[in-house]
């Protein structure tokens, strides 16, 4: 690559990274905006024991759809990015057709019964297999389609999907929750129909007549598994992260109990949510990068982007997760009125243990990432499986006495070991650039919020107030010291290829 073509490449995938950021930012404001409504509406329709199964079964159904996915997903991120269209469609082909056939004989164990069905001890509160296993396809299928459109740079169409599939299906239960109260079952029959609605709509934005019929030989299984089998520890490592306070709990107390727990951990969730969109933009240029500058990014300007592209990352991620930690701490109260129902009200307890696990998620992901990058697959797989084990063990060893908080706690050490373990063997130091981080800005502002959250909290205040003078204050702390600029969203930079809301390709 000559030094002309370089600069032009250079200068191409910083548009195209500034625009999916600036989508990205648009994405976690819709995000922030229909979290406390999807929340309040759940909370309301659904008994604790209720909304703890749907819940439950909703983040099983994610993971399985990506342990089953084969490691494509991950090759759709990593490929398609630099690939032309005809190739675009015919690896995403090879991925469609591993994914979906294993997802077919999942679904089929699932309703023969090889898989028991997710119920509760406490009660007559329970989910069908068959409810079950719909949600899984669809949430299979959904997601198929969401890493083509991300990785094929189209993050509108991609966080539009993202949106309507995973944050806005509350509108579903809507007729029924205006009548009645809603049973589990109920509720994922609805989401069900969602989805399958949502497919309908957004039926163009990945054509797969195109897809199936296009020219090439696509992946081979090989390589495929290849990049899926390292990457199988990791994903199984996130999802026990996620899952194993949620089966413990529910086997060794009550779906109640569980639901309060996955309240306070679905509300920590809130400030991951929000990070990953920014993370998965920066990972695909990243890649995208990487892949362009070759084996090695020894020209200076492709490794000075690369190092752009990673303190961002760092920054965004302070700046998320700081005012979310800070506010789960000092405003733990008025957080779970505005955002669950009366029943739920004691889950305010426990969201202070859940302060650090947005940030340790968001960092375990970039340092994988990075990790993955650069070949380490083996340093990423052995991090995260220690830091899962640690988390598994001290959950069956704390939830007997300390309940919920035993497993919040086992969670956020488990998550400190993974970022310790991936941290010692990341070049995490050789990705920063002190200008981009500004570190003198990031700890004033910490200080600065830390101060104002805990006047705050003082309970006499109204909720309401304390949230909104809150929300004023870490407004003012991150743009004032440049937590967040102006120059990190461009409106004009957003990517040619971008696809409108109603299009195709």
């Amino acid at each position: 690559m000559n030094n002309e073509l370089r600069e032009r490449s250079s200068h191409g995938w910083a548009g195209a990274l500034r625009g999916g950021v600036a989508v990205s930012a648009g994405f976690v404001l819709m995000r922030f905006l229909l979290t406390p409504i999807r929340m309040q509406v759940l909370t309301r329709v659904l008994s604790p024991a209720d909304y703890g199964l749907v819940t439950l079964l909703s983040m099983s159904a994610h993971a399985m759809a990506m342990v089953l996915s084969a490691g494509g997903f991950e090759l759709l991120l990593r490929r398609l990015p630099y690939a032309d269209p005809q190739e675009q469609d015919s690896v995403f082909r090879s991925v469609l057709m591993v994914s979906t056939l294993l997802g077919l004989v999942a679904c089929g164990l699932v309703v023969l019964g090889a898989v028991p069905s997710l119920g509760s001890s406490s009660g007559p509160v329970g989910v069908s297999r068959a409810a079950a296993a719909a949600l899984f396809l669809l949430f299979l299928h959904t997601q198929q389609r969401l890493y083509y459109l991300l990785g094929c740079r189209r993050y509108l169409a991609a966080r539009t999907t993202q949106l309507l599939w995973s944050d806005a299906w509350f509108l579903a239960v809507v007729p029924w929750g205006l009548a009645t109260t809603l049973t589990a079952e109920v509720a994922v029959w609805a989401w069900c129909a969602w989805l399958l609605l949502v497919t309908v709509l957004t039926w163009r934005w990945v054509p797969l007549g195109r897809v199936w019929s296009a020219s090439g030989d696509g992946v081979p299984l090989g390589r495929m598994l290849a990049i899926g089998l390292p990457m199988l520890p990791v994903v199984l490592s996130e999802w026990t992260f996620r899952l194993v306070g949620q089966y413990v709990l529910l086997a060794r107390t009550d779906a109640a109990t569980m639901a309060l727990y996955a309240l306070a951990f679905n509300i920590a969730g809130i400030g991951y949510v929000v990070g990953v969109p920014l993370i998965d933009s920066m990972s695909t240029e990243f890649n995208a990068l990487q892949g362009e500058a070759g084996a090695g990014p020894a020209d200076p300007r492709v490794r000075d982007s690369l190092r752009r592209i990673v303190s961002r990352a760092v920054r965004f991620i302070l700046a998320v997760t700081v005012p979310v930690g800070l506010a789960f701490v000092f405003l733990a109260e008025p957080i779970v009125r505005l955002l669950a129902g009366p029943a739920f009200a004691r889950a305010a307890e426990l969201l202070p243990w859940t302060a650090l696990v947005p940030f340790l998620l968001l960092t375990n992901l970039l340092l994988a990432r990075l990790l993955l990058a650069n070949g380490r697959s083996p340093a990423v797989g052995a991090g995260s499986v220690a830091g899962a084990g640690v988390a598994l063990g001290l959950c069956l060893l704390w939830v007997d006495s300390h309940g919920p908080r035993g497993a919040l706690l086992a969670i956020t050490s488990g998550l400190a070991v993974t970022t310790l373990l991936m941290a010692c063997r990341a070049p995490v130091f050789q990705w920063f650039d002190s200008r981009e981080l500004r570190w003198g800005r990031l700890a004033s502002g910490g200080i600065l919020l830390a101060a104002a959250f805990a006047a705050l909290g003082h309970p006499d205040a109204l909720p309401l107030a304390r949230l909104a003078g809150a929300g004023g204050v870490t407004v003012a702390v991150v743009f004032s010291c440049g937590w967040l600029r102006r120059s990190d969203f461009p409106a004009e930079n957003l990517p040619r290829h971008e696809a409108p809301l109603g299009g195709g390709q």
